[in-house]
């Protein structure tokens, strides 16, 4: 998995601790109102599970994906 951050720290962290359990529901629910840095962490923490831990993400957000 790509853990790196770019500097991010601690929230980028959280967040893929928090995509390693969280249903698609909820994953869906936190994208429709995540903007600024916490969006950019999102998505590119689901990238990351998407390579890695659930693989299946790719076909809940095809637009994320970085083929």
């Amino acid at each position: 998995m790509d853990d790196r951050n770019e500097g991010r720290g601690q929230p980028y962290q959280d967040v893929l601790a928090w995509l390693r359990t969280a249903t698609v529901e909820e994953i869906r629910g936190a994208l429709a109102i995540s903007w600024g840095l916490s969006r950019d962490d999102l998505e590119r923490g689901i990238r990351s599970m998407m390579r890695s831990d659930r693989p299946t993400l790719a076909n809940e957000f095809p637009k994320l994906r970085s083929d």
